[in-house]
């Protein structure tokens, strides 16, 4: 395919764009370089993409699919949207679990009631908004991937690597009960997989992209992975949500990824990701995600680190809250966290 990805030198996008040199796509790239440059084998364009004098420079040209993993305000993506529809037959776009209606009901399905697209409504409303562009200029050849929590490697939203870091630390680690808690995440790669699968195919729709809760990931099972990679020896000490919340800690953000079973956001890690399944998403294991996540983080010095996304808060516990922990269940811990 003549391929054209808005974005690819974060994350999500530097996984589409391996992914499809190695499926031998003709690859073209537009970013504003933040972070470096894209393979040599790609076609760089160094832009704005909200410039329209960009976009109609891209117009000018054939594409058979186009991949687009911005996540800021809407604005590009109606832009590029409008400006792209006779250029290209197939849009893809990396959306977000975020526009549901909360509280997130468990189990729902695409179906599930979404956001207003409304100014000033943040995140949430931005990523409808793109949503509704698209839906309005491509209905029948647009796929929207409404993607949860993404881990991998060259992550910058400091999830996974928060927790590989803390358990590299060692010592007495707060771990969010119960142990058997479903996590539902999707590694970077997979989602670009999923994303190409569907433009090769043309295939379209909305779906939620993470893996099914069949696949077993549970907090257990994500922080063992990362105490075993890291070889720390650290401990694992099981705190129930109400000393959490009695602690301040913020689901979400300060346990990345966490969300408690009896809270609103419950439904973040239980949703029904049958039609992506049957339209081919296939997910790895979550202990391979971690290995090659901190494979990643020992080989990159933090000097050749993406620096984290815009907007994205501090993620992870303080070792203040981690104190405030301990006092709460009683119990004195010394290591090298708390120094």
């Amino acid at each position: 395919m003549q391929l054209l990805v808005l974005g690819g030198t974060r994350f999500v996008g530097r996984a589409v764009i391996a992914d499809a040199l190695r499926r031998r796509h003709q690859v073209t790239a537009v970013s504003r370089g933040r972070s470096g440059a894209p393979p040599e084998e790609v076609e760089w364009i160094a832009g704005d993409r909200s410039d329209p004098r960009l976009i109609r420079r891209l117009a000018g040209r054939r594409w058979d699919a186009v991949i687009d993993t911005w996540d800021g305000p809407a604005e590009a993506v109606v832009l590029a949207a409008s400006g792209l529809a006779t250029a290209t037959g197939w849009y893809g776009y990396v959306s977000s679990r975020s526009v549901y209606t909360w509280p997130l009901p468990r189990g729902a399905d695409e179906t599930a009631p979404v956001v207003e697209a409304a100014p000033d409504g943040g995140y949430p409303s931005d990523k409808r908004a793109a949503e509704l562009a698209i839906l309005d200029e491509f209905p029948d050849r647009s796929l929207l991937a409404r993607a949860g929590l993404v881990l991998g490697p060259y992550e910058d939203t400091g999830r996974l690597t928060w927790w590989l870091h803390r358990a590299a630390v060692g010592g007495s680690i707060v771990a969010p009960a119960p142990p058997e808690r479903i996590w539902q995440c999707i590694d970077a790669r997979d989602l670009a997989g999923f994303l190409l699968a569907a433009a090769e195919a043309t295939t379209s729709g909305i779906f939620n992209v993470v893996c099914p809760t069949s696949a077993g990931v549970t907090t257990r099972r994500l922080l063992d992975a990362c105490l075993a990679v890291t070889g720390s020896g650290g401990d694992l000490v099981w705190i129930g949500a109400e000393v959490l919340r009695r602690a301040g800690v913020s689901e979400w953000d300060d346990l990345p990824g966490w969300m408690a079973p009896d809270g609103e956001g419950a439904g973040m890690h239980d949703c029904d990701v049958s039609a992506a399944v049957a339209a081919g998403l296939d997910c790895r294991a979550i202990e391979q995600t971690v290995a090659d996540t901190w494979e990643w983080l020992r080989e990159i010095p933090p000097s050749r680190r993406p620096p984290r996304r815009g907007g994205i808060p501090r993620r992870g516990l303080s070792a203040e809250q981690e104190q405030a922990i301990w006092w709460l269940v009683g119990r004195r811990r010394v290591s090298k966290y708390e120094t």
